[in-house]
């Protein structure tokens, strides 16, 4: 390469015939008169411009387009800005045109070399994805993803995985700023997080005239802002008050949803290489994701938490209600272990004043100041108390409701007592308790109303858990066309319909039809609790429509981390896409499902897991098959199998075996038939005495 030897003469410069042996296409153009003619091109450069490519304008030579974030420009055009910058540019995606074969996507970086006058040539490389320098950035940044997917689902305070979040985001987009905005869907956000230099405002209001910003915070749009074009980010850019700051001149915002009806602002300022490379904003958009992941994580872990600890308090609160024989005394022992038991800052009981003002007259209260009880006293007809105790739920009371702004400060949930105790249920807590705990304060409303009547621990107690445990039992799901379920439930204790075992069918938010059924660790009542905190974590981590192996290393973690460690469960989840009649199920420690159709029984070759809560670890693997016209899905609990024998001196099992011959027998029966006829097996080889519980699900594809 002798004319890059000439031009080689700084103590920068590296030898001509070094570069001559590149790999990767390599050329020098002229500079100095803006015709960017090639000066010279090592042997990679001319496989692609050709062997007479000197003292062609690189324009005809090689048809260049330079990619941006949102635009792209020809070749000769990003050749004059790098001169009259007159400093090197690492990498941009430029788009080959090849004639008939095509596009290629290649990787430029651009050095200048100086000469008496000022830039005098510029050296071009190229590089594929298989190559390094800007390319290996790339791959570099693209890593991030992984490593945030990663650290956003460890068990770590919110505060910090909010800010390794923002600075994993500036990694990932190639900023060296970052900021997380969240809102709870008031009229302002406030700054999480952040990374980088600078100081932020705390807090900022969303104007009336800014609903572009909310476009931005729900997904529907994404803002590329840059001080030189202020105009192109509209109200959405003027809405944030740390734009144009130092450091922000340049800046990437997208949008993240979180629950419970909030959402977020993630943003990047300062591109590290001066621009923004072209994935820049897509690899952004995914960090968004993870971070709205990550936050819904956390709520849902605190959640669960809570909700362990309410139903855990539910279970001692119904213990205490025990040996009282007035109702007056039972409505108060109920509000003081609401308080006492349940960790919350005030209890109240208030039944209908029929007489009177036809509204509601406190009952009972326990931890309310003197000053909050007088103002709740009374109520009048048309106040939220009032229209729950005439059996309205009233989960989270508006706060202008005379009731709610009695106690400033604490929010007032409300449930409403059935008959033979008809009147409403408050319990004020100084945050907002999780939606499912409305399930837990109905079921001890419930069991308020029986234990008005009732005298015995045990009678006592089954009436709790059997609310909280009917609570669970599937609801009535708008199945596809073309699709049926069937299921039973048996307890093994004669007359008390709860136990260890649990099952459930529900429709995600994608449009799947959701499936389980599992047995937890343990007997009673003790079994009946963690039975329905799966129950309710299956829910919660389902019902967005997750991937059934997603769904249960949530389980997992969750059970894991919040009971003991003899305390497990298994279960079988299977999610069904009804328009394709695609099956994706996961099992954890559970026996296998058996799949039956016109041609007979068999049992379904699945991953053979560890039970859930068992080892804490996440890797469960999923099966995927499809459900055949006339086919039926047949999921069970281990009482089926291991029903034992009721003949005089035969103990046996009624086994896997046994059980594909009962349901083969039952092929031609709907989705309901199959599961009684089990049931009806399991009664036959038992003598009617069965030791367990047995659970069995079904979901059929009707021919």
């Amino acid at each position: 390469m002798q004319h890059l030897q000439t031009l080689s003469s700084g103590p920068r410069d590296f030898p001509a015939e070094v570069l001559g042996r590149l790999p990767f296409p390599l050329l020098v153009v002229d500079a100095s008169r803006g015709g960017w003619e090639i000066l010279d091109l090592n042997r990679a450069a001319r496989t692609l411009a050709g062997e007479q490519a000197i003292g062609r304008p690189l324009t005809s030579a090689l048809p260049l387009q330079v990619r941006g974030v949102t635009t792209s420009q020809p070749i000769d055009a990003f050749l004059k800005t790098v001169t009259e910058a007159g400093a090197g540019v690492a990498g941009r995606r430029v788009e080959l045109d090849l004639g008939e074969i095509g596009r290629a996507t290649m990787w430029l970086s651009v050095s200048p070399m100086d000469g008496d006058g000022g830039v005098r040539a510029l050296v071009l490389t190229l590089v594929d994805d298989a190559g390094e320098g800007f390319a290996g950035q790339r791959r570099r940044r693209r890593d991030v993803l992984r490593t945030m997917a990663t650290d956003l689902v460890t068990d770590r305070p919110l505060k910090k995985i909010l800010q390794a979040a923002a600075e994993e985001s500036a990694q990932t987009a190639g900023a060296t700023r970052a900021a997380i905005m969240l809102s709870d869907g008031s009229d302002e956000f406030w700054v999480a997080a952040a990374a980088g230099e600078g100081e932020l405002p705390a807090r900022f209001p969303v104007p009336e005239t800014a609903e572009s910003l909310v476009d931005v915070a729900w997904g529907r749009r994404r803002l590329v802002w840059s001080a030189a074009n202020p105009d192109e980010g509209g109200t959405a850019a003027a809405a944030i008050p740390f734009l144009n700051m130092p450091g922000w001149e340049q800046a990437l915002v997208v949008g993240m949803r979180v629950r419970g009806g909030g959402f977020g602002l993630l943003a990047v300022g300062d591109p590290a290489d001066g621009e923004w490379d072209d994935g820049a904003l897509e690899r952004l958009d995914l960090a968004g994701v993870l971070v709205g992941a990550a936050f819904e994580g956390t709520q849902l872990r605190s959640e669960f938490a809570r909700l362990e600890e309410l139903l855990q308090g539910a279970v001692r609160t119904s213990a205490n209600l025990v040996g009282h024989t007035e109702p007056a005394e039972v409505r108060r022992r109920l509000v003081e272990c609401i308080v006492s038991e349940m960790g919350l800052a005030g209890a109240a009981l208030w039944l209908p004043d029929n007489d009177v003002t036809r509204g509601s007259v406190l009952a009972a209260s326990c931890g309310l100041p003197d000053a909050v009880r007088d103002r709740v006293a009374l109520l009048p007809r048309n106040d939220a108390v009032t229209t729950a105790a005439a059996g309205q739920r009233r989960w989270h009371i508006p706060s202008d409701a005379t009731s709610a702004r009695a106690w400033a400060g604490h929010h007032l949930h409300l449930v409403p007592v059935p008959e033979p105790s008809t009147g409403a249920l408050g319990v004020y807590s100084s945050d907002p308790l999780p939606g499912a705990a409305a399930e837990v304060f109905a079921s001890l409303g419930q069991a308020l109303a029986s234990a008005v009547h009732q005298t015995t621990l045990h009678r006592q107690a089954r009436s709790v858990v059997e609310s909280l445990q009917r609570q669970l039992q599937p609801r009535g799901v708008e199945l596809a066309p073309g699709l049926e379920t069937g299921h039973i439930y048996r307890s093994a204790t004669a007359g008390v319909p709860i136990g260890g075992d649990f099952l459930d069918i529900f429709a995600t938010a994608t449009g799947h039809i959701g499936l389980a059924c599992g047995d937890v660790s343990g007997k009673g009542i003790e079994a009946a609790t963690l039975s329905a905190m799966a129950v309710y974590s299956l829910r919660a981590f389902a019902l967005q429509g997750a991937m059934p192996r997603i769904v249960t290393a949530l389980m997992d973690s969750a059970v894991e981390a919040q009971t003991g460690d003899d305390r497990f469960l298994t279960m079988i989840y299977a999610r069904i896409e009804a328009r394709e009649w695609s099956v994706e199920l996961t099992t954890a420690g559970h026996p296998p499902p058996i799949l039956v159709g016109p041609s007979g029984a068999a049992v379904l070759e699945v991953p053979a897991d560890v039970p859930v809560g068992m080892l804490g670890t996440s890797g469960y693997r999923q099966k995927a098959f499809s459900l055949p016209e006339g086919h039926s899905l047949v999921l069970y609990t281990d009482g089926v199998t291991e029903a034992r024998s009721g003949n005089d001196g035969d103990r046996s099992l009624l086994g896997l075996d046994r059980l594909v011959d009962v349901v083969d027998d039952l092929r031609d029966a709907d989705a309901q038939g199959i599961a009684d006829g089990v049931w009806k097996a399991v009664q036959e080889w038992t003598g009617g005495i069965t030791t367990d519980d047995c659970a069995v699900v079904v979901v059929r594809r009707i021919p």
